[in-house]
């Protein structure tokens, strides 16, 4: 075989051809790609499309750019997609675009060196090289609705046994979904313990006659009085509370009114899943971060999920159903040093960049009352919590 034919089936084999160009850090706007160029660099290499010097072989970055392509797309052919299919609706996706998917940008010189060296032009979705398949983010998501679906609409306290095939997006039995939670939350170091001497949170209640301000009338109501909320069943007190007053008036009120407004302080001994802030998202060209990447993607939009607006219309405690039970498997399950965590951080729905506690029942007795006033307040907002 001569060496033209086998370097030929050697790029085929691989993906890419062997390339002389050199690129440096400032010819890449993407930050991995960036760092690794910046890693591979050498002095005495001249960048090929800005002439600076330190630049790194362009052949040291086309594993893991072709990595990445390969975790979302593939050949058509080679895809498993229907032969039917590829003759009548197929339309491909080119490589500069795959490249523009993926997040690659640079000068159009670059780009075009890039696509050149790629062996494939015309892509298929396929998310780990099958037509068929959903990047696990995705199957994760569909199952959660498929779960939410279930709990609210058909079975509301036997779901357990409700069996399910981890190969159909539709149908992750509920036990593995909740599994999944839980895998990635721990996956992403969401379990906190609060690490400033204390945290002051406030909860709000409007002042009607026939109750003092005190204590008791502020912390959470008792079990026979509790209403379904967000993360707590009718008749499952928890304490909710807002990291500022004004968050805690607009979570309760409904008509400008006397608002009674208390301070608690929460100690730093308490642990607590923190959905407020979320790792930052690796690059899809980062082979061994796929898994939290995948993890990532998928608390971003659970979380949205769990804390989008609303309304209150008489059905609410419908929509509350699923955040009750992923509460309670929080409340009972997730643990750090062999101890349940004491509550979750969670954003607000109702004031955009605000912070909202809720603390477990196991908990209250380390939140500490600190003073009350009355707030004649103006700025409250039909309640969507």
């Amino acid at each position: 075989m001569g060496r033209a034919k086998h370097d030929m089936i050697e790029a085929q084999e691989r993906g890419w051809r062997h390339s002389s160009h050199h690129v440096c850090k400032n010819c890449i706007e993407e930050d991995f790609l960036s760092v690794l160029a910046n890693r591979f660099a050498s002095p005495q290499n001249t960048c090929s499309f800005c002439g600076e010097n330190d630049a790194a072989p362009l052949d040291d970055l086309m594993p893991f750019i072709i990595g990445a392509i390969g975790r979302s797309y593939n050949e058509p052919s080679a895809s498993g997609m229907p032969l039917e299919y590829m003759k009548e609706a197929f339309e491909c996706t080119s490589t500069e675009e795959v490249l523009y998917n993926l997040g690659i940008e640079g000068g159009s010189d670059f780009i075009d060196v890039l696509v050149e060296n790629i062996e494939n032009d015309c892509w298929a979705d396929a998310p780990d090289g099958y037509f068929f398949n959903s990047h696990k983010h995705e199957y994760w998501q569909y199952s959660w609705q498929h779960f939410c679906n279930l709990v609210k609409h058909q079975k509301r306290y036997f779901f357990h046994f409700e069996e399910g095939d981890e190969y159909d997006s539709e149908n992750m039995s509920p036990t593995t979904m909740l599994a999944r939670i839980s895998d990635a939350i721990h996956d992403s170091a969401l379990i906190k313990t609060i690490s400033a001497p204390e945290q002051k949170v406030y909860r709000a209640r409007i002042k009607t006659n026939g109750w003092e301000l005190a204590e008791e009338e502020l912390r959470q109501p008792p079990n026979e009085l509790a209403n379904a909320g967000r993360m707590n069943p009718a008749g499952i007190g928890f304490f909710y509370a807002a990291e500022n007053e004004e968050t805690a008036i607009k979570e309760v009120c409904r008509q400008i009114a006397e608002v009674a407004v208390a301070e608690f302080i929460i100690p730093n001994k308490l642990t607590f899943l923190d959905l407020t802030e979320l790792p930052v998202l690796p690059s899809v060209f980062e082979e061994n971060a796929y898994q939290q990447r995948q993890y990532i993607l998928f608390l971003k939009g659970f979380i949205c999920d769990i804390t989008k607006p609303i309304t209150k219309d008489g059905k609410e405690h419908i929509e509350y159903v699923p955040t009750q039970i992923v509460s309670e498997l929080f409340a009972n399950y997730l643990k750090i040093d062999d101890a349940p965590i004491d509550g979750i951080r969670f954003p607000s729905s109702v004031d955009q960049g605000a912070v909202n506690w809720v603390l477990f029942p196991h908990a209250f007795e380390k939140i500490k009352f600190v003073n009350a006033k009355i707030v004649q307040t103006s700025i409250c907002i039909k309640s969507k919590i």
